[in-house]
């Protein structure tokens, strides 16, 4: 389970990446969509890492749940803004 965070979470940064390394818009927004399905993947593992106690500190539930809070919406801004 931990490596599937790992690999969905880094997902979210490579599509990022690729999508501003291509020309078109269209191109671009279909990366950055990606992107927001690998951040829908990493919020449903780590819903499953802390119903199954994987994750079961406080700390690290409410920092999980404002990193997952903050980067939705910027998320969707950016991919609402790409031309």
């Amino acid at each position: 389970m931990g490596i599937q965070i790992i690999r969905s979470s880094d997902s979210i940064a490579a599509n990022i990446a690729e999508g501003y390394g291509r020309y078109s818009p269209a191109d671009r927004k279909r990366f950055y969509r990606y992107a927001r399905g690998s951040f829908e993947e990493t919020k449903a593992w780590l819903r499953k890492a802390i119903r199954r106690g994987v994750i079961s500190s406080e700390n690290d539930i409410e920092q999980f749940a404002r990193l997952v809070d903050d980067l939705g919406p910027k998320l969707n801004a950016f991919i609402n803004t790409t031309g």
